[in-house]
């Protein structure tokens, strides 16, 4: 028995990447704890439907590149080929080519899984290659579940693992210069903008600021290792910033505007500039919008804990030297800070300063690690918190999807597979907003259509000029914003749509002779329904 506990510490040593001999050692115990956890959240994820509102808008980006070029195929007439080394490209690259041969939501389902387990993954790397205890790494199995998780940003929540590993990768680069460390950086880079525009420029911000810290500090005692740490960080991001140049000015050209509509689209206005909010509605939004994930804000009291948390570890790491540079703690104050001022969105871009506090929450757990040179029983009190914090965190979230399945998700399934493939469905969203989970998570829902049966719903990301996907110029997508009880009383929808899906649909009696005049009602299950509309000689039958 001590044997083999002793082969697994010294695995354990020969995978930590930290290289600071005062460094706290990965212990067995840790790693049991930490693999329960991450077991435990694995459960959450592949065991329920999730609350992931934009995850469907995604998943029909997919679903096209999956579809294209197959025989009877409607998007090669909608859409432009999709653009590979275009931001936000890679995800639909990846799921839509392994969509051929699983299903485009199973492939969609295992990439998300990256981010819910690769996260604090990456978190772990990171603390250790600083220096840090690994136990905070434990705190970032449950702060995975935050507001852009909620929101289902897609792209962004799949680059996250990378963002956060090319942080101490670049530091390296910049520290210790060679070519293989800043080809290292330069492929996560990369990685990173394929992934998701947003995160690569705040990456960006984050690495400019380190080099520039890191050359100012040396340029008077060496100036040629301040070069040196230029030239590697150049290195690292030139393949990445040739890319971006290209998206911008593919984006940016004459007639191409970010977020212009490419196409004539009913029932559409498009924004201009940028919104940014005043310092009270900043403060409210941050636990409203930015934080809370759960309709009863019970999650917030898990913020509250890590920030105490938070306090007790640093009380204890006074008067005691890190192990290594604090540069996760200056990356999570300058993330969460920028939320107080970079705009809430742009032209063709929305929620843009609540995304920078999820982005912040991967570097928060540094704060919590508790310190190897405090004491048996304040380490011990710290590393409790934690596991109490994770469990309870968990098992409310569990709770949660329990209760979103049962109560809400019930039915959709049943009606989605009545829909024949290959038309086209309009959702008329009477009841976007769930009871159990903040924000509206059955905003997207009918584009799981697109992954079931390859058809069309005209509300997708082709519809924006910064999109890597784009409808073909001079459509006429007929996009409708029609939401009410009283749907069946507007004739173009059914002129423009062969299928309607509603939830919670309480028509009056006059409602529901006109839908059925216009249509009849396919499936029903639970709170949902789905309607087709008649063909001519159903119609002239009636």
């Amino acid at each position: 028995m001590a044997d083999a506990w002793e082969r697994a510490r010294a695995r354990i040593r020969r995978l930590d990447p930290a290289g600071q001999a005062d460094a706290e050692p990965v212990s067995v115990v840790f790693v049991v704890c930490f693999a329960i956890a991450l077991f435990a959240s694995g459960a959450c994820y592949f065991g329920f439907y999730q609350p992931l509102v934009d995850v469907p808008h995604h998943i029909a980006a997919a679903a096209v590149v999956a579809d294209y070029g197959r025989p009877g195929s409607i998007y090669p007439a909608l859409y432009e080929p999709l653009d590979v080394l275009s931001a936000n490209s890679l995800l639909y690259s990846v799921v839509g080519l392994v969509g051929r041969a699983v299903g485009v939501e199973r492939a969609m389902t295992a990439s998300i899984a990256l981010y819910v387990l690769g996260v604090p993954l990456a978190v772990l790397w990171s603390l250790r290659a600083f220096g840090r205890s690994p136990w905070g790494a434990v705190l970032a199995v449950p702060l995975v579940y935050g507001m852009n998780y909620l929101g289902g940003f897609a792209n962004m929540l799949v680059a996250a693992p990378f963002f956060v590993l090319a942080i101490p990768v670049f530091h390296r680069a910049l520290i210790a210069p060679s070519w293989q460390r800043a080809l290292s950086a330069a492929a996560l880079f990369v990685v990173v903008f394929l992934l998701h525009g947003h995160v690569y420029l705040w990456l960006g911000v984050l690495t400019i600021g380190m080099t520039l810290a890191l050359a100012g500090a040396r340029v008077l005692q060496d100036p040629r290792a301040a070069c040196r740490v230029l030239g590697s960080a150049l290195l690292a991001a030139l393949p990445s910033l040739l890319l971006f140049a290209r998206w911008y000015r593919r984006t940016f050209s004459a007639g191409h505007e970010q977020g212009s509509h490419l196409t004539s689209m009913t029932g559409v206005e498009g924004g201009f500039g940028a919104t940014f909010h005043d310092p009270p509605t900043l403060f409210r939004d941050l636990g409203e919008v930015a934080l809370r994930t759960l309709q009863d804000g019970r999650d917030l009291s898990v913020i509250v804990a890590v920030v105490c948390l938070a306090v007790v570890a640093t009380a204890l790491s006074r008067g005691t030297k890190a192990s290594g540079p604090p540069v996760l703690e200056l990356c999570f104050v300058v993330t969460f800070a920028s939320y107080f001022v970079l705009p809430e969105s742009i032209k063709g871009q929305d929620i843009i300063g609540p995304r920078q506090v999820g982005l912040s929450l991967f570097f928060l757990p540094v704060f919590v690690s508790p310190p190897s040179r405090a004491s048996r029983g304040a380490r011990a009190l710290v590393v409790a918190g934690i596991l109490l914090v994770t469990g309870a965190h968990l098992t409310m979230w569990r709770r949660a999807l329990v209760r979103m399945e049962r109560e809400e998700h019930r039915g959709l399934d049943d009606v989605l597979a009545a829909a024949p493939p290959r038309l086209s469905m309009h959702y008329v969203k009477v009841a976007p907003k769930g009871a159990i989970f903040a924000g509206s998570t059955w905003w997207h829902v009918e584009k799981l259509y697109m992954a079931r049966g390859f058809g069309y719903c005209a509300d997708t990301i082709g519809t924006l000029a910064s999109a890597p996907l784009r409808f073909r110029p001079g459509l006429d997508l007929k996009r409708y914003a029609i939401h009410g009880h009283d749907w069946p009383h507007h004739p173009e929808l059914f002129a423009g749509y062969d299928l309607v899906l509603v939830r919670k649909w309480r028509p009056s009696p006059r409602d529901l002779a006109r839908a059925e005049e216009q249509a009849r009602r396919i499936a029903k299950s639970g709170d949902w329904e789905l309607w087709r509309r008649r063909g001519a000689w159903e119609t002239a039958a009636r």
